[in-house]
C-alpha cells in the first residue's frame, strides 16, 4: 500500500514500485501546490497525472482518501477516528518521527528548519 500524500514525481515512483495488486492512496499534494485554485475546472495548474497504464499493468487500487472532505461531508467520522489515533499514541503503537526540536524563542529557526525541508516527520517547540 502507498499512502501518497505529496504527489507530483513521487506519485509515479510509487507506481512503478508497487506489486501487483497494491492499493494506492491519495491524500494530499503538497508537491503540487495550488493545484486547487483551478476550482475543478479544466487546466488546473500543476495537476497530477498518473499513468493509467501502469495502474491498469499492474491492478492497482487508486483511492482517493480527502479526509477533510469527508469529515465535512460527514462529522460523525471525525471523533472515532481520533479517538483511535489517539489510542496509537497513547498505548505506543505509534510514535511519530521527531527530527529537530527548538526552545519556543527560536520558533523562526524552526520555522525556517521546516520550510528549506530540513525536518524529516516533525518538529517540537519547547516552551
Amino acid at each position: 500500500m502507498v499512502y501518497d500524500g505529496v504527489g507530483g514525481d513521487i506519485s509515479l515512483e510509487s507506481l512503478r514500485c508497487v506489486r501487483f495488486g497494491a492499493r494506492y492512496l491519495i491524500v494530499g499534494w503538497a508537491a503540487t501546490p495550488f493545484v486547487a485554485r483551478g476550482k475543478g475546472l479544466r487546466g488546473a495548474p500543476n495537476a497530477n497525472q498518473l499513468p493509467t497504464n501502469l495502474i491498469m499493468m499492474k491492478g492497482l487500487d487508486v483511492l482517493g482518501c480527502p479526509t477533510v472532505i469527508s469529515t465535512v461531508q460527514d462529522p460523525s467520522l471525525r471523533a472515532p477516528r481520533l479517538a483511535q489515533i489517539l489510542a496509537w499514541a497513547n498505548d505506543g503503537s505509534i510514535v511519530p518521527h521527531v527530527s529537530h526540536t527548538f526552545p519556543l524563542a527560536e520558533f523562526a529557526t524552526a520555522m525556517r528548519a521546516k520550510w528549506n525541508g530540513d525536518v524529516i516527520g516533525g518538529c517540537v517547540l519547547h516552551p
